[in-house]
């Protein structure tokens, strides 16, 4: 059949485009994602890479984590001729399974004669081998890139393909932004020195990542970490390589010795004062032992007011299409808001509390939705 199939690895998609944009990888939860334009624009390099075939569908791959999809993934599912496909993220937050859906799909697709084109936006050399049987079976494989595409684009893979494309700086900001940063990489007000935002505070980043961690761990798992760290200096894995990764993404750079020194001794203290408490207790923030004076409600009412002023108007958007099915917050918001929450009193959140905090924030997300 005469059509043309769109492939889209969402994390390429996301990491590339944040450094054409910023000049350094940003972390997803601050881009804002215009889904429409995106989409439509991915129509267009279809239609013109295929000869101006039908489109089949568009397929968007993503990893998703164990609480579920997000809800820029669920927005995308409801889109019009998109299909999400997941793989995961595991421990140490990379993809996994994500490649051999795209080669799963491309090959089915192609062996089926579903599709005669076949556009992919993607870059690991792990997807050449789809791109090879699609080819044998007499369908034409146009990939599209993020500049510079030979840097961020498998070798094997470009020589592989077709067709080329790249996209540009330019037109990646017409359908992604990320909050502090300019389409042209520099950063907006308040801007540093170089026009660079400063960098931030290594400890505090350590201590929202390793409530982040602790909060999605149960009780048990915390003993058996904490009995591992008691027979060894060492953080066991998959904990170690998690919390490298994600302090890793906070900064834009790698840990130095010391801070990866540092932040484990972090975690082993939290871990150790986590499964050591009373029921109903928590520990204070890692590093940090003041609590709020504010009364507990209050405090959490103030960090709710400070999490939806961060959200970008496509996340709020996003939430909107969220509660017209579904409710509850999205796990990746919830989990975001206990931790913060948790080291902003220094304890874990009563169920009560819990309930407020969720009432909280979807009523903050609302009014901010109708004020715009």
């Amino acid at each position: 059949m005469s059509r043309v199939g769109v492939f889209v690895d969402a994390g390429y998609l996301f990491a590339r485009g944040s450094i054409a944009l910023t000049g350094a990888k940003q972390e997803r939860r601050h881009a804002d994602l215009k889904q429409n334009q995106l989409l439509g624009l991915l129509q267009s390099v279809a239609f013109q890479q295929s000869g101006s075939r039908e489109l089949l569908r568009i397929y968007w791959y993503d990893g998703v984590h164990r609480t579920g999809p997000t809800a820029q993934q669920q927005t995308m599912a409801g889109a019009d001729n998109v299909k999400l496909r997941l793989g995961l993220i595991n421990e140490s937050g990379k993809q996994k399974g994500v490649d051999s859906l795209i080669v799963t799909d491309l090959v089915e697709l192609s062996r089926n004669r579903a599709i005669s084109h076949a556009l992919l936006l993607a870059g690991d050399e792990d997807v050449r081998i789809g791109v090879e049987i699609a080819q044998s079976l007499g369908v034409r494989v146009h990939l599209l890139g993020i500049e510079p595409s030979r840097g961020s684009q498998a070798k094997t893979l470009l020589s592989e393909v077709d067709t080329k494309r790249e996209w540009s700086a330019e037109t990646v900001g017409t359908f992604l932004t990320f909050a502090g940063f300019r389409a042209s990489g520099a950063v907006d007000e308040p801007a540093a020195e170089g026009g660079r935002l400063l960098e931030p505070d290594p400890e505090s980043i350590f201590r929202r990542v390793i409530a982040e961690l602790v909060e999605e761990c149960t009780g048990d798992e915390l003993a058996a970490c904490r009995d591992a760290l008691r027979g060894s200096d060492q953080v066991p894995q998959p904990y170690d390589g998690r919390l490298l990764a994600t302090c890793r993404t906070h900064l834009g750079r790698d840990l130095t010795g010391p801070e990866r020194s540092r932040l484990r001794r972090m975690f082993q203290a939290f871990a150790e004062e986590s499964v050591a408490l009373e029921p109903g207790a928590s520990p204070a923030s890692p590093g940090d032992a003041s609590t709020a004076a504010m009364p507990v409600t209050q405090a959490l009412a103030v960090r709710v007011e400070e999490s939806v002023s961060d959200l970008t108007d496509t996340q709020i958007r996003e939430l909107q299409e969220f509660w017209r099915h579904s409710i509850g917050v999205p796990s990746d918001h919830d989990r975001l808001l206990l931790a913060s929450c948790r080291e902003k009193i220094g304890r874990d959140l009563t169920p009560e509390e819990r309930r407020f905090l969720r009432k909280r924030f979807q009523d903050a997300v609302e009014e901010r939705f109708g004020s715009s």
